[in-house]
């Protein structure tokens, strides 16, 4: 009996395998999407800004020895401020020149200073953290050990405001000594500063993307999938989540047409955002429940739940790169996508009121 050609059957089941199956090779490459900012923008500072102002200060000495004294400090400050791009922390670093008043031997004398800190923005403008001053000089005057240096640690928490092109900085620290022998001294001050921005800065939102490194076949293209965009877009007041009622009412009809025309797509998925106002952390937070309040209304209209997926995009993806007011509006926003379209005709169609 004939033997069967091993190679022939093996060729042949290889070019099978391979025409029907995806190729296990693949080129990864990072592609950018950037968009210009500006660090000028005092409604959400980045990078570096200048900053100068005035401070008031109240100092008390803890002691027996000497009465427990008191003092009083007015200066002027000058400096930078950097706020990092994830827009969780502010680094600051400034210089000062104080004249400082004591009641024990009613004297007076001046300093210079350099004030360091790293706050964390816990809130919208509000960033608070710990800090440090060291005064150069007169060591003698503040009782320290050293003649030439006192040094001050403790915290500080600051509020800032949007005015103009500037950012108004209000802030307070309370600091006690470091290097003062036998006594206990506290220093608590008031400050208010002004911020001035540098330049215009580049946001980057990155994304790896994969591609066979053969020649496939070519596939047939997926057509893209309608979604509620453009001037009728389901838009947020500042900071807000709630839909307002016409949105509200109109995503319960869109729920009503979808739940009973389910069978033509698989998922829908909503995307929240929010406008650059704000540190990142916070904008996430924000964009998410703006996506949870549209899917709230699909599902409260008899949509299944199971059927939609929600994703908060924070401020990465706006529609307007400006920062006045209304390219603001137009980025707090939720889109709705649809996924695994069976009839994109009759989808357009029911989606036509909703557009």
């Amino acid at each position: 009996m004939r033997q069967p050609n091993f190679f022939l059957f093996s060729f042949i089941l290889t070019a099978l395998f391979a025409s029907s199956t995806p190729a296990f090779a693949y080129t990864t490459r990072t592609t950018t999407d950037s968009v210009v900012s500006s660090n000028q923008n005092p409604s959400d500072p980045q990078g570096l800004w200048l900053f100068a102002g005035t401070q008031l200060g109240y100092l008390n000495y803890d002691t027996s020895t000497l009465n427990g004294h008191q003092g009083r400090q007015l200066g002027i400050e000058g400096g930078v401020s950097y706020f990092t791009e994830n827009k969780k922390w502010v680094h600051q670093a400034l210089l000062g020149f104080n004249n400082s008043y004591q009641n024990r031997n009613d004297s007076s004398f001046t300093t210079f200073s350099l004030s360091l800190g790293a706050n964390y923005r816990f809130a919208h403008r509000w960033h608070a953290g710990p800090t440090m001053t060291n005064f150069f000089g007169s060591g003698n005057k503040f009782e320290s050990s050293s003649n030439a240096l006192t040094t001050m640690l403790g915290g500080a928490i600051y509020r800032d405001f949007s005015w103009q092109k500037q950012v108004i900085r209000l802030g307070a620290k309370a600091m006690v000594d470091m290097n003062i022998p036998g006594q206990t001294a506290t220093l608590y001050m008031l400050q208010a500063q002004m911020g001035f921005g540098t330049k215009k800065i580049r946001v980057a939102s990155r994304r790896l993307q994969r591609t066979p490194n053969y020649v496939a076949a070519p596939e047939k293209k997926e057509e893209p999938t309608p979604k509620l965009i453009g001037i009728k877009n389901i838009n947020f007041d500042s900071y807000k989540t709630q839909l307002n009622q016409l949105d509200q009412a109109r995503l319960q009809r869109l729920g009503q047409v979808l739940a009973k025309n389910n069978d033509i797509f698989r998922t829908v998925r909503i995307e929240g955002h929010a406008d650059f106002t704000g540190p990142y952390p916070l904008n996430e937070k924000i964009s998410f429940k703006r996506a949870e309040s549209a899917r709230n209304a699909l599902v409260n209209a008899g949509l299944d739940a199971a059927m939609v997926k929600i994703i908060g995009k924070s401020e990465v993806e706006p529609l307007d790169p400006n920062q006045n007011e209304f390219a603001k509006a137009r980025n707090r926003r939720v889109e709705i996508h649809f996924e695994g379209v069976k009839d994109k005709k009759q989808l357009q169609a029911l989606l036509a009121e909703f557009m």
